[in-house]
């Protein structure tokens, strides 16, 4: 087994192509942001990506794009554990990943690691449920909402995170997200009442994150409707399957998804580094 660092992040996605996209929805995260490196130069030059090789063929794989080192599934075992000496000093902030991969990885580097998030990965292929009941309407976010979107943006990564928000970071995701009308609100009475993102395209899927709902506003399923509104148009618009993650820690969140149509189908795992051993 042997480590490889591809020139490009183009020549990452076709040499690991056969790994990730055999569990895509899993690599969904590795495969758009490895995609978004390709077209960045600027993104590209501060990013990291390697891949663990066995008789021709990848078995792991590993990409740094943001804080976080994102790992894949283990083809062969001894993957994760031939990348990990070379890819810690990328994951001295955190690593995530399938959980089986995500232990492997720290077993090999060693060091000290805190407990972060434990995800369940859900996929949706049909919705199966009618939200006509629930007052208000769809519609793409725009211009006009970007500070409803901003203010609500900084109070989801302040729940899932539990860390202050970077405003700045989170007003250039907000614009992108609008210029890429990518973003998405269940309008009750002429007001936004919650909001999504589509983003991350894969090749045959797309993810949906930043579900939010105002505290004020919960428990009148207003996100689980624009969830199955959303969801049932980007079905119909020729995605065979969304995608998205929850924190296994929070049943209320995981039984609505499942309502919907959302079906769990692996489980992810974050690590937070927390210093040599």
């Amino acid at each position: 087994m042997h480590l490889y660092h591809p020139a490009s992040f183009d020549e990452f996605l076709a040499r690991a192509a056969p790994l990730l996209l055999a569990h895509e929805g899993e690599h969904g995260i590795m495969l758009s942001a490895a995609a978004d490196a390709a077209r960045s130069p600027a993104l590209a030059s501060g990013s990291y990506a390697v891949l663990a090789e066995q008789n021709g063929r990848v078995v792991a794989a590993a990409l740094r794009t943001t804080a976080k080192l994102l790992l894949s599934r283990e083809a062969a075992p001894g993957g994760i554990a031939a990348l990990a000496e070379d890819a810690l000093p990328q994951a001295r902030v955190a690593v995530i990943g399938p959980t089986d991969s995500v232990a492997a990885f720290a077993a090999a580097a060693g060091g000290r690691w805190r407990e972060g998030l434990t995800l369940g990965l859900h996929e949706l292929r049909r919705v199966a449920w009618n939200h006509r009941g629930v007052a208000g309407a769809w519609r793409v976010a725009g211009a006009a909402d970007t500070d409803t979107l901003l203010r609500w943006q900084e109070r989801f990564s302040e729940e899932a995170e539990g860390l202050p928000a970077d405003r700045g970071a989170l007003a250039a995701d907000v614009a992108e997200r609008l210029a890429a009308a990518a973003l998405h609100v269940w309008e009750v009475g002429g007001a936004p009442a919650a909001c999504l993102a589509a983003v991350g395209p894969t090749p045959h899927g797309i993810r949906l994150a930043s579900v939010y709902t105002p505290p004020e506003l919960r428990g009148r399923g207003y996100a689980s409707a624009l969830v199955a509104r959303v969801s049932q148009a980007l079905i119909d618009g020729g995605r065979d399957f969304v995608f998205l993650y929850t924190d296994l820690a929070n049943p209320i969140s995981n039984a609505i998804y499942r309502r919907i149509g959302y079906v769990p189908v692996a489980e992810a795992r974050e690590l937070w580094y927390a210093g040599a051993g």
